[in-house]
């Protein structure tokens, strides 16, 4: 990965040195450096010494930027943000199910010590949390073909305790799946929309052995794809039991003698812990409450982004609360912490500071200056031979394809030396060790020159964690005077003198050239198709085909999903997502295979003519079918009789509106002149018998 590669050209170059040595000896360090470098200090940081690192940043939108940024060095799945949850101390606060999964995710990640790094601002860690002890944060984890009972770590023995266990999560029980934090029973399958999770997925169970995890398509129910197993995070602040139910209750009979608000939350409690507001209740539920900070670990890294903004932005944002708070309610000092009791004496610290800022401390300093290539294509490449010509590490940012290959041909026509350097699948885990690994033997290798024995040597490069074992080979670093083309998309290019670096990126030139047309993101789990991987199908261009299922391929550059169309002959077409218009199921008799569709010959076409003969003759028929229908006067049934009624009022159940509906719209065309055609569509279970019946009864009265 590019990151390890950045981080072995700091190490090596030394400029580094005093601020990574402080953080390697388990102290407290502070670094004076520019903000647009410090996403990619923190993720070489990381990449040098994997942890549970928690970054502190000083605005909402400046922690989304910041993440978005680290991501780009150590890809999304080791970046999480803590966002900041909208506040009210009111009981008609709507709940987001998404932020405070989110917000979940983040801090069982850093309590059980995850190498990962949460980003978050000062003010998402004013509102208090339960404490860490309490296991708030604990996702249900359900893998595919086991026993609920064999789930280790987890009080789920059967189907109904499962249930259970997700109303405690805080997820609804709505019927059908409603978004995020909805859940619903079917026989023996469950659907959720985890809040953790951009789409929903169906457990199916055969007794208590969950058979199959599927991601559904939400609006259809349709299968993407199967998965080995599944986390789902709470949606709730704290555990929705029983048992904090009751204890909430009893901690509110007072305040609810004198506060039409808490009397308004003592009526909400009796549907349970799932309403909106509920996370007002925290503290009558725990006898202490905590910051994030406290759910690190010991050995965790804490990184400060300009503390003296982080406290700034705490001070603005408790203001902001206590303007919004209700007096008599829940105390605000209940709920959250005031910016003077945030602590972050748990677990080690580094701190980034601008250079310029007067009376600060600092044990180092990285000086960063700006590329300088914006509005001229020539400024673009004099800079690139410029860093080359120094020997400097030169990166060279290009994510798009096109471009990309435009760029080669231009850097070769003027002499440049190129590498292209693409991300490659290789774990993060074993670049990281093969990077430590290459840091002990450079470090073996100066302790040679210093003096120390050969055996020595051998020893410390060996004695490296253990990490000097595992082969390097899977970790090569940049070679100095050449323009490495990545592909990562690296926000803002910079040079850094000191460690003879230089990030240039394509968007740092700003119209030297055309930025190439975006591409339209489609989430497949937000389309609706009326077919699923294994049925035939007919393209509006290529015929009738065997749909294969989703897939997901790169194409010049850029990862897109297909479906994959599969024709006579062995012939496959990838038809884009945005292209599913052109995509339809294809009709026929029950059990019958299709002959498949030949492609790049005339088969379908003179298919396609001889429906539209077939078709325009079926036309015509109908239309003399219902013109002698329409002459034609059909049976008028009588009205309702009193039988009619005793019958419909002995139905155990309440029917639905779309019930009621079918059921006067044929009452009203049996007691019509006009002869009957009407056709009661619903799914299985939904109500189709009972609108017969009625129908069927009336016909016999």
């Amino acid at each position: 990965m590019l990151i390890h590669q950045l981080t072995y050209a700091f190490a090596k170059s030394g400029a580094l040195d005093a601020f990574w040595g402080k953080l390697d000896a388990g102290e407290d360090a502070t670094l004076g450096v520019a903000a647009s470098a410090r996403p990619l200090l923190v993720a070489a940081q990381f990449a040098k010494n994997p942890r549970a690192t928690l970054v502190v940043a000083a605005s909402e939108d400046g922690s989304i930027a910041f993440a978005r940024n680290l991501a780009v060095y150590l890809g999304q799945e080791r970046v999480l943000r803590f966002p900041a949850q909208p506040f009210g101390t009111a009981p008609d606060k709507v709940r987001d199910a998404k932020i405070t999964a989110q917000r979940m995710v983040a801090a069982w990640a850093l309590q059980k010590g995850l190498e990962c790094v949460v980003v978050t601002s000062a003010a998402a860690l004013l509102r208090r949390l339960a404490p860490a002890d309490a296991h708030a944060a604990r996702p249900l984890t359900l893998v595919a073909s086991q026993e609920l009972s064999a789930m280790k770590g987890q009080k789920i023995e059967d189907f109904d305790a499962l249930l259970e266990a997700l109303v405690e999560k805080g997820y609804e029980n709505s019927g059908e799946l409603d978004g995020q934090g909805t859940f619903c029973t079917r026989g023996g399958v469950v659907d959720v929309f985890p809040g953790n999770l951009v789409y929903p997925v169906r457990l199916d169970f055969f007794g208590d052995e969950l058979e199959e995890i599927r991601r559904i398509v939400p609006t259809t129910g349709q299968t993407i794809s199967s998965l080995d197993a599944v986390e789902i995070f709470p949606v709730s602040a704290f555990p929705c039991t029983k048992e904090n139910v009751v204890r909430a209750r009893e901690k509110l009979e007072k305040p609810a003698l004198v506060n039409a608000t808490v009397r308004e939350m003592m009526a909400n409690l009796e549907g349970g812990l799932r309403f909106d507001g509920a996370d007002v209740l925290l503290p009558f539920l725990f006898k202490r409450t905590e910051s994030l900070c406290d759910y690190a670990r010991d050995d965790a890294l804490i990184a400060l982004i300009e503390p003296r903004s982080l406290f700034d932005d705490a001070q603005h944002a408790y203001d902001e609360m206590r303007g919004r708070s209700i007096a008599g309610a829940v105390p605000l000092g209940e709920l959250v912490f005031s910016p003077t009791e945030l602590k972050f004496n748990k677990g080690q610290r580094a701190t980034y500071v601008s250079i310029m800022r007067i009376g600060a401390t600092i044990d180092d300093e990285l000086p960063v200056k700006r590329t300088d290539v914006a509005g001229d294509e020539e400024k673009l490449f004099g800079r690139l031979r410029m860093a080359a010509d120094d020997r400097s590490t030169v990166v060279f940012s290009v994510p798009n394809f096109r471009a990309r290959e435009e760029m080669k041909l231009e850097l070769v026509d003027r002499g440049l030396p190129i590498h292209e350097l693409l991300e490659t699948a290789q774990p993060f885990e074993d670049v990281s060790r093969a990077m430590r690994a290459r840091l002990a033997q450079k470090r073996g290798s100066e302790a040679l020159k210093q003096g120390e024995s050969q055996k020595q040597g051998e020893a410390r490069r060996q004695g490296d964690s253990g990490l000097a074992s595992k082969s390097p080979a899977v970790f090569a670093p940049l070679d100095r005077g050449i323009v490495h083309i990545v592909d990562n998309d690296i926000p803002l290019g910079m040079i850094i003198p000191k460690a003879k670096l230089a990030l240039v990126s394509l968007s740092d030139a700003q119209g030297s050239r055309k930025a190439a047309k975006p591409t339209r993101d489609i989430d497949v789990t937000a389309i609706t198709f009326p077919y699923k991987p294994g049925d035939y199908v007919v393209h509006a261009a290529h015929g009738i085909a065997y749909f294969s299922g989703l897939v997901r391929q790169e194409v010049e550059g850029t990862m897109r999903d297909y479906l994959l169309l599969e024709y006579a002959e062995g012939d496959k077409l990838y038809v884009p997502v945005e292209q599913l218009d052109r995509v339809t199921r294809y009709v026929g008799p029950d059990g019958s295979n299709p002959r498949l569709t030949r492609l790049n010959t005339s088969d379908w076409s003179r298919a396609l003519s001889k429906a539209r003969k077939a078709t325009k003759k079926l036309a015509f028929d109908l239309i003399d079918v219902y013109a002698r229908r329409a002459a034609t006067q059909g049976f008028r049934f009588s009205p309702d009789t009193l039988w009619q009624k005793e019958m419909e009022e002995a139905f155990p159940f309440q029917e639905t509106p779309d019930q009621l509906a079918a059921i006067a719209d044929v009452k009203a065309d049996m007691q019509s002149l006009r002869p009957m055609d009407r056709l009661i569509c619903g799914d299985v279970g939904f109500g189709k018998t009972e609108v017969a019946l009625r129908a069927a009864f009336k016909a016999t009265q």
